[in-house]
């Protein structure tokens, strides 16, 4: 009995020490976080390469990942330093801001599909579009979301509806008004309905010679006797008149 409890006592030391092992790491990893995030901001908010939708979602982006980085430091150190207690639970503050980070970085890659699918259909006139409605539009709908707690099952929902729709929305987009890959796709429907088309030849077709458009030589004379006959009754008729 004395043996099982000392055995325990060991395995619960390992997974405290491998515990604060893992939350050291992950606030040693912020450290260099938190000024690369300062750099790209500002890079990305002073560059005028980039469409000023596509702007202001990678700035959402990276604002997100700042959300998602503070409560997580406060949660650590009050873990580690403060409590000392690597298991201590978290406050409901941290675990509201945590979950509104999140929610944040979804919507913001679920509209960073949204808007590249934009700019794939109306790939001509997309560039000229400088309006600030379609930023403005998205981030108030992903604050009423995060504000809203009666709200948060409907938005999981519509969430994963919109996942759904954007993993088939992206690749249809693409196919359809991508010119490279437009004529690749037609190409390959090309030859699959070329294949069926083969495969549903009867045996005793294959069986007789084909000419130039794949049908049986057979036919082919026997549609252009038909042609003749046709034309000739139309000839004597006319003379006949």
């Amino acid at each position: 009995m004395a043996e099982a409890s000392s055995n325990c006592t060991q395995i619960n030391d390992t997974a405290i020490s491998v515990a604060y092992s893992m939350a050291f790491l992950e606030l040693g990893t912020f450290i260099p976080t938190i000024p690369i995030l300062a750099f790209c901001s500002s890079i990305v908010f002073k560059t005028s390469i980039l469409h000023r939708n596509l702007k202001g979602i990678l700035l959402a982006q990276l604002f997100g990942i700042m959300m998602n980085l503070w409560p997580r430091v406060f949660l650590l150190v009050d873990q580690i330093f403060v409590a000392k207690n690597i298991f201590l639970v978290p406050s409901n503050f941290i675990t509201c801001s945590s979950t509104a980070a999140i929610i944040f970085s979804n919507m913001a890659g679920h509209v960073l599909i949204v808007e590249r699918i934009c700019a794939t259909i109306y790939v001509n006139t997309y560039e000229k579009y400088s309006s600030w409605v379609f930023t403005i539009v998205w981030l108030l709908i992903t604050f009423g979301i995060i504000t809203n707690v009666e709200s948060m099952t409907m938005f999981y929902q519509v969430l994963f509806l919109a996942h759904a729709f954007n993993d088939l929305a992206l690749p249809v987009a693409m196919l359809c008004y991508h010119p490279l890959l437009n004529r690749k796709a037609k190409a390959s429907l090309a030859i699959i309905k070329k294949l069926f088309k083969t495969s549903a030849v009867s045996p005793q077709e294959t069986a007789q010679p084909l000419d130039t458009d794949g049908r049986p030589i057979s036919e082919r004379i026997q549609q252009e006797n038909q042609d003749k006959e046709a034309y000739f009754k139309q000839l004597a008729s006319a003379w006949g008149d």
